[in-house]
C-alpha cells in the first residue's frame, strides 16, 4: 500500500505470516488482479454483471471423511435474505 506520492505506508516485509494469513493473502491478490485488469483491460468482475457471484457464504460444517463437502454444504451455504448463515458449529466456544 502506498500513498499518491508512490511511499509505502506500511513496511510488511518483517511480518511473521501464518497458514491462517492465507485466505487473507489470496483475496488480496484477487483485488490487486481484478483493478490491474480494469486498469489495463477495462475489464470488470464477473460479480460486477453476475450479481448471483456474490450469494455465497461460508459455512461451519462437521462432514464425514469421505463426504463430498461442495454437495454436503451446499444448503448451508446458500444465501437466504434476512436469514443468519447456517451452521452446525458454535462460533463461540464456552
Amino acid at each position: 500500500m502506498c500513498n499518491d506520492a508512490g511511499e509505502a505506508l506500511y513496511d510488511r516485509t518483517r511480518e511473521h505470516l501464518t497458514t491462517a494469513d492465507a485466505l487473507i493473502a489470496a483475496v488480496g491478490r484477487q483485488l490487486l488482479d481484478a483493478a490491474k485488469a480494469l486498469r489495463d483491460d477495462r475489464k470488470v468482475p464477473a460479480n460486477v454483471d453476475g450479481v448471483a457471484l456474490d450469494q455465497v457464504r461460508t459455512a461451519s460444517l462437521k462432514l464425514p471423511v469421505d463426504a463430498d463437502w461442495k454437495a454436503a454444504s451446499a444448503h448451508a451455504r446458500r444465501v437466504n435474505p434476512g436469514q443468519a448463515s447456517a451452521a452446525d458449529l458454535p462460533l463461540i466456544l464456552p
